[in-house]
Parts: C-alpha cells; sequence; structure tokens
C-alpha cells in the first residue's frame, strides 16, 4: 500500500524532527532524542517488513503509535495547555493509527479464494 507507506514514513519524520528540535533546543533532551528517533527507526522498519510481512510490519508500526499515544496523550488530557508536543504527536499517532486500520479493512484479503478459483472447480 504505497499511500500508507508515504503516511509512515511522514510520521517518523515527524518523530525525529520532534526529539531532535528538542534534544537542540533549551533543554538539550537526550530522552527525547532517543525516543524520536528511536520511534522513527521502528516506524521505517516497519514499513520495510511489511514488504515481506504485512501484519508483521504494520502491526510493528501500530504499535508505536499506540505507545506515543499512551505517553502523550494523557499529558495532553491533563493539561491542555501542552499543544506541543503533547497534543501534536498524539493527535498525528491517531490519526496513522487510523490510517494503519483503514488501511488493513482496505486491502484485498489473501486467505479468502477468489471467484475464479470457484468457478474453475
Amino acid at each position: 500500500m504505497p499511500w500508507l507507506n508515504g503516511v509512515l514514513y511522514g510520521y517518523a519524520l515527524v518523530n525525529l524532527a520532534v526529539g531532535l528540535q528538542a534534544f537542540l533546543g533549551e533543554k538539550h533532551s537526550t530522552i527525547s532524542l532517543v525516543a524520536g528517533g528511536g520511534a522513527a527507526v521502528l516506524t521505517v522498519l516497519g514499513v520495510w517488513l511489511a514488504q515481506r510481512n504485512t501484519l508483521g510490519g504494520y502491526g510493528l508500526c501500530a504499535l508505536v503509535t499506540i505507545l506515543l499515544i499512551g505517553r502523550f496523550l494523557p499529558v495532553f488530557l491533563k493539561d491542555s495547555s501542552k499543544l506541543y508536543p503533547a497534543a501534536l504527536i498524539a493527535g498525528l499517532s491517531l490519526a496513522v493509527l487510523a490510517c494503519l486500520v483503514i488501511g488493513h479493512f482496505a486491502a484485498p484479503s489473501r486467505s479468502a479464494p477468489s471467484a475464479k478459483a470457484e468457478t474453475r472447480q
């Protein structure tokens, strides 16, 4: 699914950029750099793996989004003034997770027999 891969590459890029910005900013947050870079690497790895094992690759990407939602959504809900990075990453992760779900249900089923195979028998 080329459109989904593009969404995931963009998501990885945003995670890396936010982590890098936190590291280069006033706080010099090494943990943000490692977390953002790690999320980006795992997302790209998931896209690469999806070329060979769709469920495993996109499942890894879904896990990354769920973990980031779990980290950033409570921070935003506790203090709604924290739009950056909490609302940005939580909202983007929810949108990417929705894309993964849509992509899953839009993909053709590989396990169901095709109509042509049934008519030949």
